[in-house]
């Protein structure tokens, strides 16, 4: 596939197809999806807590995650498996933070004034640790 059939945006259909073929070990369909979902991947990872839990592993984590999910992916509804895809990531990422040893909280002093991006998932950072 060229970089240009690559980037484009896929359709339900396309994405059904690929995920059949990627389950199928379709190098190429593989290769397409992880394109596509690259820019997420790297998102993810950039989290602060992220980062500071997981190190250098956190791409290699997370990449595990997406493949593992494509690979056991039997939905019938891939009009929103980019959203799937998203929540998974970002709660199995959360999930590898809390099961790392190394794991620093983050702490917000009264003086601190976040981003409303980071209020929410410092939110649901604690949330997740406050239920185990």
């Amino acid at each position: 596939m060229t970089t240009e059939k690559i980037r484009k945006r896929f359709t339900a259909d396309d994405l059904q197809e690929l995920v059949e073929k990627a389950q199928a070990y379709d190098q190429q369909a593989i290769d397409a999806l992880c394109a596509v979902f690259a820019p997420l991947i790297c998102k993810e990872c950039a989290v602060s807590y992220v980062q500071s839990a997981l190190g250098a592993d956190a791409q290699n984590i997370a990449w595990e995650i997406f493949l593992d999910f494509i690979y056991h992916y039997d939905g019938t509804d891939y009009k929103r498996l980019p959203g799937f895809i998203k929540m998974h990531l970002h709660y199995s990422l959360l999930h590898q933070c809390d099961t790392c040893k190394n794991v620093e909280m983050p702490s917000i002093s009264d003086d601190e004034i976040l981003e409303p991006k980071l209020q929410l998932e410092v939110a649901h950072f604690l949330k997740i640790k406050r239920r185990k």
